[in-house]
């Protein structure tokens, strides 16, 4: 495998932090590297896989060869030479590649051919449809892995961009826990600081006595309740652009001749994604509707029985919602990819039915669903 060349795309990634594309171990470890916790429950055993950087990629047509199986996406480890100099590069390797487990031993002197713990990760990590941190959880606890939390820390452009939609949001919270109106902006913001901040927490007692929260059912509850702090963000802030990007999906019409099999399958694919698209919405939608219902009967009806239940059955919603949105997430970020706004949208048949493959594959499960049915 060759180096990665593209320094300043690596420098980057490198920067900044994880998102639903990009899981950044490099950053995590330059963070946390001294905290006691971090060093005692690592993600990898292997140090190399622990400081590399995983992110899902789309497959150019040369890349498709490398794998045995079709397939469109991948997921990609970059191994950093120099972990204080990106410039120096980077060695890669798809997850599932032909030659995936005998580069992996040549080079990193690892061995994921004995279905140890590092290559179940990799595995758990190459099945899901996106890299946010809260369905990356909750999947590896799923199989009985619980790495150190900092490894599920939302990136700080994240945490900038949804800090005043926690803000508004806790204010009426943060107005019952004061006992009065007072400052109602800065009590939300203090509250904000607190419930976003990964080592924030512990200064939050009265939330864990009024919910009657031991102290671990509290650790876990206010996990949850970031994660649906960031989903239900995540919902508002890429809506426009999901709508947007399915009305074109709606009327992009193709350049050129085509065979009747692929004019036909894209006026089914065509139809099909579009209701696929919506179905996934609302769901996720729906689900994000149930936590908004438990945190209004802590807020408006003042009972939190109701809200301490959603908080602690809440990680087992992150799958399916965090599936629904990294679907929504891949088919707009892949479609803004091949037309970016505000530019003409040409492509030819072929193509097109390439791309209608990609986001069935995307939304597969659904599909799946609703055949059954």
């Amino acid at each position: 495998m060759k180096s990665d060349k593209t320094i300043r795309s690596l420098t980057a990634l490198a920067e900044g932090g994880s998102s639903h594309r990009v899981l950044n171990l490099v950053r995590v470890h330059k963070i946390f590297k001294n905290n006691e916790d971090f060093i005692k429950a690592p993600l990898f055993i292997h140090p190399a896989l622990d400081k590399s950087i995983i992110l899902k990629h789309r497959l150019r047509p040369y890349e498709m060869e490398l794998f045995i199986r079709p397939r469109t996406t991948a997921t990609k480890i970059l191994v950093p030479f120099d972990h204080g100099d990106m410039r120096a590069g980077a060695w890669s390797i798809f997850i599932g590649e032909k030659i995936f487990e005998d580069a992996v031993d040549q080079v990193l002197d690892i061995n994921l051919r004995t279905g140890g713990s590092d290559r179940d990760i990799l595995d758990i990590i190459d099945g899901l449809p996106s890299l946010d941190p809260f369905l990356l959880r909750e999947k590896l606890r799923e199989n009985g892995i619980v790495p150190a939390g900092h490894y599920f820390s939302i990136s700080e452009r994240d945490l900038s961009g949804m800090f005043e939609y926690t803000r508004k949001e806790l204010s009426v919270l943060a107005v019952l826990s004061s006992g009065g109106e007072g400052n109602r902006g800065e009590y939300g913001r203090r509250l904000a600081e607190k419930i976003l901040n990964p080592s924030a927490g512990s200064d939050f007692e009265f939330m864990r006595t009024a919910l009657r929260m031991t102290d671990r059912e509290y650790s876990e509850g206010m996990f949850a309740w970031k994660g649906f702090l960031y989903y239900s963000w995540v919902i508002q802030e890429a809506k426009s652009e999901m709508m947007q990007v399915l009305g074109e999906i709606q009327n992009i019409e193709a350049s050129g001749n085509a065979s009747f099999d692929v004019k036909e399958y894209i006026s089914v694919a065509r139809t099909r994604t579009h209701s696929l698209f919506v179905t996934s919405m609302e769901r996720a939608e729906k689900i994000v509707t149930r936590y908004r219902e438990a945190y209004s009967s802590l807020t408006v009806s003042k009972d939190p029985t109701a809200f301490r239940a959603f908080l602690m059955a809440a990680p087992n919603m992150f799958v399916e919602l965090g599936e629904y949105l990294g679907s929504l997430q891949h088919i707009t970020s892949f479609w803004r990819y091949k037309f970016p706004a505000g530019r003409p949208r040409i492509i030819m048949p072929n193509d097109l039915a390439e791309m209608f493959l990609e986001f069935e594959d995307s939304l597969a499960g659904i599909l799946q669903e609703e055949m059954a049915a």
